[in-house]
């Protein structure tokens, strides 16, 4: 080979491109990242890697509670509400239905033992007010039949029903009530001296005795069979009423020896006793003081 060829193939060799020298193998730093590498926490990678369908079960729960929350957190602002406008932890007026004026509720208020007995007071005192109206509206036939003494009677019906519905409601059905709910004994005396004499103005109204001046006032027996003088009109609508009144003595009765039963049975005509003895020594020792 000649000096040219060698200079040539010296040229040549000189200018074909040199490998790539290869990178020193050093050991990598705690803190040093090859590329490459993904940077995801474990946490993350396991959730990309989770079922769909889980995630989307652990979001519907979420959103459940979520609603739960909200929902717990509107009643809790309209029981603050309610607290406000009532003017402190005082129970919410539920009755009437049409026109709230006080509190009942015997599911919540009495104890079970005793809720039979309440809620037969209190189908009693309804039926009161449906005899009461039923009278009245009978006293009303009879002033439009042209009866005798006709608004005298009628004039004392409308006090019958005007009265007798709230003194009822207060002086023996939430005597009652409000006894047994907050587990007391000298309410009850209270409650069968005013129910007693409920019991017998019913009698009494069932009967209907003929009185001057106000021989209409009652729809009782003995008025259906004047009434009949008048009118068989008339006579029919007395006769109904007296079936009511008659009704409602028999239940006020039943009611009466319901009541008593259950107040000697649970020991509070006991109590009773025990608790007039000290009222009347407290009030003994005040006098002499």
């Amino acid at each position: 080979m000649s000096e040219v060829d060698l200079g040539g193939h010296h040229t040549a060799y000189s200018t074909a491109a040199a490998p790539p020298a290869a990178a020193p193998n050093r050991p990598s730093m705690p803190w040093q990242k090859s590329a490459g590498t993904p940077t995801y926490p474990a946490a993350a990678a396991a959730a990309a890697t989770a079922d769909p369908a889980g995630i989307v079960t652990r979001e519907a729960a979420l959103a459940q509670k979520e609603a739960a929350l909200k929902a717990k957190e509107k009643e809790l602002q309209e029981r603050e509400t309610e607290l406000r406008r009532n003017g402190g932890l005082q129970p919410r007026k539920n009755w009437p239905l049409c026109f709230p004026i006080l509190h009942h509720d015997i599911a919540k208020d009495i104890p079970a033992s005793s809720q039979g007995t309440v809620r037969l007071a209190y189908w009693c005192y309804l039926g009161l007010v449906l005899c009461l109206l039923y009278n009245f509206a009978g006293a009303c036939a009879m002033v439009g039949l042209g009866a005798p003494d006709r608004m005298s009677s009628w004039f004392l019906a409308a006090i019958y029903l005007i009265a007798g519905v709230p003194l009822a409601l207060l002086l023996w059905y939430m005597k009652l009530y409000n006894t047994v709910a907050n587990d007391g004994a000298v309410g009850m005396l209270g409650f069968f001296i005013v129910f007693f004499i409920h019991v017998g103005f019913c009698t009494w109204a069932a009967i209907a005795p003929p009185l001057a001046g106000e021989r209409w006032s009652f729809t009782g027996f003995v008025a259906a069979l004047r009434a009949f003088d008048v009118s068989k009109v008339g006579g029919v609508l007395y006769i109904i009423g007296a079936c009511l009144w008659t009704m409602e003595a028999f239940a006020s009765w039943w009611c009466l020896k319901t009541v008593y039963f259950n107040f000697r049975s649970s020991g509070k005509q006991q109590q009773a006793q025990t608790q007039m003895t000290n009222m009347a020594f407290v009030a003994a020792m005040q006098n002499k003081v």
